[in-house]
Parts: structure tokens; sequence; C-alpha cells
């Protein structure tokens, strides 16, 4: 997505790729920041952050790969970010709740679930 978002922003606000490439990333990476901060000032319960992130990241996924109007393309580009900011941390916070003594093996194994996934789906 991130990827995208330079190419949305390189269209919308007509400036050149080396620009769109370094802003386009910047705008989806400070999202993600913003995210994560905004949780770990304000957030409460993972799990309806983990539910709600996934459905509003699935809505603005949808809206940028079938948008015509750039700019509607970058700002579902960077509001991916922000709603994409929790689910990898947030999977690890929920998966620690059900396993408190899992520590380092859980992180290694749901990353490989990860990677077994991708070759079985071939991406």
């Amino acid at each position: 997505m991130s990827q995208w978002s330079s190419g949305f922003l390189e269209q919308a606000l007509n400036i050149p790729k080396l620009q769109g490439d370094i802003f386009g990333v910047a705008a989806f990476a400070l999202m993600l920041g913003l995210g994560r901060t905004l949780y770990g000032l304000f957030g409460k319960n993972i799990y309806r952050i983990l539910i709600g992130g996934s459905l509003d990241a699935a809505i603005c996924y949808v809206t940028a790969a079938i948008t015509c109007i750039p700019v509607i393309g970058l700002i579902a580009c960077a509001l991916t970010g922000f709603f994409t900011s929790m689910l990898w941390p947030g999977s690890l916070i929920a998966s620690s709740d059900h396993c408190p003594n899992g520590n380092v093996a859980v992180f290694a194994l749901m990353g490989e679930n990860v990677k077994f996934l991708f070759k079985q789906i071939n991406l």
C-alpha cells in the first residue's frame, strides 16, 4: 500500500516521482506511527481495535483499488497505514493474553505461520 500512496501522490499533486516516492511512504509511515501512539495513549480494548482496524483497512484497500480520483486514493492509502498500525503488535498483545508464558516463541510461531500461509497461496 505504501507504494500505491506514492503513485497517488504523484498523480494528485503532479509532483515528480522522486518526491512522490519519499512523501508517499512518509505519509503511510506517519499514519502508522500516529495509530500506535494513539493506542499507547488511549487504547484499552485490543480486540475491538483488531476487528475495527481489519474492517476499516479492508474498506481502504477496496477504495484505493477502485477509485478513479487520485486524492481519494491517496487518503485511502494514508488511512490504511493508520488502520493497520495495530494489527501486528495487537495480535502479539492478544496472543500474550491467551498464552502468558509464550514470550518470543509466540512471536516466532506467528512469523513462521505467515510465511507458510503465503507459500500456500503462492504470494
